[in-house]
């Protein structure tokens, strides 16, 4: 099976706490079981490690799923090692995975990851048709030798738990503000600079056209105010997303106006920071109107950056 060949990689020295999920985003939900997962294990001198899918098993168990992710997977990985754990195990769910028992899995994380302590939120379950709920695996540990450490959620700005799931909805609709504080940092998407139709240097706003990977999470269409990092350094931007509407397009574009940049951008990487939303897509009846209203776009961007330094 392939889930042997993932976890037989990254066997331990000695026994450990494990934590399982996709953890896509590492919010700070996500950031706070880190934190209890290592502790317990210094505390039990156990190794820390992380089971994380890198594919969401949505995208298995639900032919047609649309897989929108938060983080691409590297930095789902690095932003795992970032808080302390020993080791990071990276497996893909498949559909021999999908039907495996709860027993069967529970069993390969012991033979092979040496699991003494199972770590999990208050909404885990695994193994086949979820039937590996907390009960459950409190009594598979019970019979193959593991104790279950259940985690409490924490609470978003509204009291509900905070969940990848709603995550993303606020980026769909565009609230970068609520996104943010539950990620417990600025939201970001990155990827290369594509070539555009060159209608931001016509207007006065040349723009650096980001092209990201398909299967990402992009916030609503609108103007945003952004950082751009590029190679290392960060400037503020003025981020539009949308079909640009005044010129009649109708592909998604990710086009930003890195302030204070001239150098060229083509085929270079770049990251874009997301700060907050300043209005709305909208159509223009002139050229002159949309020069206009990019310029105070550009302002309101120096303004809430400015003010936040």
């Amino acid at each position: 099976m392939s889930v042997d060949r993932y976890l037989v990689s990254h066997t331990p020295s000695r026994e450990s706490a494990v934590a399982v999920g996709v953890f896509d985003g590492m919010h700070l939900g996500h950031k706070y079981l880190m934190s209890r997962l290592c502790s317990e294990a210094r505390r039990s001198r156990l190794s820390s490690g992380v089971v994380t899918f890198s594919n969401h098993p949505a995208s298995v168990l639900k032919p047609g799923f649309n897989t929108e992710y938060l983080t691409p997977l590297d930095d789902r990985i690095n932003m795992l090692h970032e808080t302390g754990v020993d080791f990071v195990a990276p497996i893909r769910f498949d559909a021999d995975l999908s039907r495996l028992p709860a027993l069967e899995f529970a069993g390969l994380l012991k033979k092979y990851l040496k699991m003494s302590l199972l770590v999990v939120g208050d909404d885990f379950a695994m193994g086949r048709d979820r039937e590996g709920d907390i009960s459950v695996l409190s009594e598979i540990g019970s019979d193959i030798g593991f104790n279950v450490l259940v985690i409490d959620s924490v609470s978003d700005s509204v009291g509900g738990a905070i969940r990848s799931t709603e995550i993303r909805r606020n980026l769909a609709f565009g609230k970068i503000d609520e996104a943010n504080k539950s990620l417990g940092r600025n939201f970001t998407i990155k990827g290369f600079v594509v070539k555009g139709h060159g209608r931001g240097s016509d207007l006065g706003f040349p723009t650096a056209n980001l092209s990201i990977q398909s299967d990402m999470v992009v916030p609503q269409n609108g103007i945003y105010v952004t950082w751009a990092w590029i190679e290392g350094r960060r400037y503020m931007s003025a981020t539009s997303i949308g079909v640009r509407p005044t010129f009649g397009d109708n592909d998604i574009a990710i086009e930003s106006h890195v302030l204070d940049f001239d150098q060229d951008l083509y085929d270079k990487g770049m990251e874009l920071e997301f700060v907050s939303r300043i209005r709305e897509e909208k159509k223009y009846d002139s050229i002159h109107e949309l020069q206009e209203q990019i310029g105070r776009d550009v302002q309101e961007v120096k303004k809430v950056l400015c003010n936040g330094e």
